[in-house]
């Protein structure tokens, strides 16, 4: 089911999860970096995840460090039973990269993850290092959002990475933040993107570009982001691309 559908069918008398969105919305608008309820916090998992769990309830959000006003966090399943780690594999880049530490301080380059070694295991590595998390747990995603500085009627998502080949980003993207920013009174979800996955979020999540916009709006939608070619843009709602999208010229 896609995002309209799913959006459309929901349970519009659904009264308990009001104060959840507004409690995010208000979190992200105030600047400040108070913990979100459980609750609240489930509101960012998308389904997808929970149908690729062993187990469902050993899913967990967990929110991270990070600057004012900003969404950090990852979706993690624990003491999962697959292998996604080698342990000796990583203890030994663990090990490598402590050698280089020691020789020429944090400024030295690290050794590359090697093969054996999840790409999420690697990213959060100090984190593991901590014991905050385990080799067993499976970490299905991470992001970080926020309130766009120069439309407050938009989510940026600001970072996302997570398993490839899942459906996880597409349903993050297409499902779980449309419906979540819907239920905050947003009207535009977008994304500092890059020349390597500008193409994803053009023909995969049909995102606009600012060179879409018509002119009068090309410097004052997003004026932070006027020179940015690989700014993308997704409306909610289908009056807002009729009013600010050029129509295709024959």
């Amino acid at each position: 089911m896609n995002f309209n559908e799913n959006f459309l069918n929901q349970d519009r008398n659904a009264k308990n999860k009001i104060s959840n969105e507004e409690n995010i919305k208000n979190l992200l608008l105030s600047n400040s970096h108070e913990s979100l309820s459980n609750n609240a916090l489930l509101e960012f998992i998308p389904d997808s995840i929970y149908h690729l769990a062993e187990n469902p309830e050993a899913i967990e959000l967990k929110e991270l460090q990070g600057v004012d006003g900003e969404m950090h966090f990852i979706v993690l399943e624990k003491n999962s039973s697959k292998t996604l780690t080698d342990p000796d594999i990583y203890h030994d880049w663990k090990n490598e990269i402590e050698a280089v530490l020691k020789e020429g301080g944090k400024m030295r380059i690290h050794p590359e993850k090697p093969l054996g070694v999840n790409h999420l295991h690697a990213k959060f590595r100090d984190m593991i290092d901590t014991g905050d998390l385990k080799l067993s747990d499976r970490i299905f995603m991470s992001s970080k959002l926020k309130i766009s500085p120069d439309n407050k009627k938009a989510l940026l998502i600001a970072d996302y990475d997570g398993e490839i080949g899942k459906g996880i980003a597409q349903d993050f993207y297409l499902n779980k933040i449309p419906e979540l920013s819907c239920k905050m009174n947003l009207r535009f979800v977008v994304g500092e993107n890059n020349s390597g996955n500008i193409s994803f979020f053009k023909e995969k999540l049909n995102r606009y570009l600012l060179s879409d916009l018509k002119d009068e709006y090309k410097n004052t939608l997003f004026p932070e982001h006027s020179n940015d070619p690989h700014f993308t843009i997704q409306f909610l709602y289908k009056e807002d691309i009729e009013k600010y999208i050029k129509k295709p010229t024959n």
